[in-house]
C-alpha cells in the first residue's frame, strides 16, 4: 500500500511539472468516472478541481456510505447542480425517495467555476448552502428551484440558509477542496449522530 501511494505521488508531480503527452490521455476509471491527465491536473496546489475529480470523489464517498450508512444519500454534482439551478431534473429516478434518507449531500458547480456544498436536513426539511465565498445573492434562486423540483416529486416545502459558521476561502480556487472537506466531515458526523444534526458542530472542525 505504501508502495502504490508513492508511485502515485510521483505520478501526480510528473504531471504537475514535466508531462509532455497529451492532456486527454487515460489513466484510469474510478468509481465508473474515466481520469484523464487533464484532470489529475487539477490536484496541483493552486488548481481548482474539475468536475470529474469532484464527482469521483462523491463516488467514493457514496461508496462507503452505502457500506457502513443506509441513511445518507451521496447526490453526484451534474443531479444537484441541475436540480438547484432549475435546469431540469436530469439524472433523478423517480423512484428514488429523498425521504428514505436522513440527509442528502453534494456539490453545485456554478457557471463552470465555482462550487458550493449543499447539505439536506430531510427530517426538518432543511437545506444548508455553504459557499466557501459567503455568497447570498444565489439563495433565493436555489429556493425558487429546490422548492419546484420537491413539489414535482411530492417532498414538500424546504427553508434554506447559509450558516454565517462556515469559513471563508482564501483564495480563489480552493472552492471544490472546500465542499469535499464539508461533505466528507458531515458524511462522517452523521454516522455518529443520526438525528442531531447541527450544522456549527460541523464548520467548528474545518481546517481551511
Amino acid at each position: 500500500m505504501a508502495l502504490m501511494k508513492h508511485k502515485t505521488t510521483d505520478l501526480l508531480k510528473a504531471i504537475w511539472t514535466k508531462w509532455e503527452g497529451s492532456r486527454e490521455e487515460k489513466m484510469g476509471l474510478v468509481h465508473g468516472l474515466t481520469m484523464y491527465v487533464a484532470d489529475l491536473a487539477t490536484l496541483r496546489p493552486g488548481e481548482e478541481l474539475n468536475d470529474q475529480i469532484i464527482n469521483a470523489y462523491i463516488g467514493m464517498l457514496k461508496k462507503k456510505t452505502d457500506q457502513v450508512n443506509q441513511t445518507m444519500l451521496c447526490v453526484s454534482s451534474p443531479i444537484i447542480t441541475s436540480i438547484m439551478l432549475g435546469k431540469g431534473h436530469m439524472g433523478w429516478s423517480k423512484k428514488q425517495d429523498i425521504r428514505d434518507y436522513d440527509t442528502v449531500i453534494g456539490c453545485i458547480n456554478e457557471k463552470s467555476c465555482h462550487w458550493v456544498a449543499v447539505v439536506l436536513d430531510v427530517q426538518h426539511k432543511r437545506c444548508y448552502v455553504m459557499d466557501p465565498l459567503h455568497k447570498t445573492k444565489s439563495l433565493r434562486l436555489y429556493s425558487k428551484h429546490l422548492n419546484s423540483f420537491s413539489k414535482t416529486m411530492g417532498f414538500g416545502e424546504w427553508q434554506l440558509s447559509c450558516p454565517s459558521e462556515v469559513p471563508m476561502q482564501q483564495d480563489s480556487t480552493s472552492c471544490g477542496i472546500f465542499c469535499l472537506k464539508a461533505d466528507d466531515l458531515i458524511n462522517a458526523r452523521w454516522k455518529q449522530s443520526s438525528r442531531s444534526f447541527v450544522i456549527g458542530t460541523l464548520v467548528k472542525s474545518y481546517l481551511i
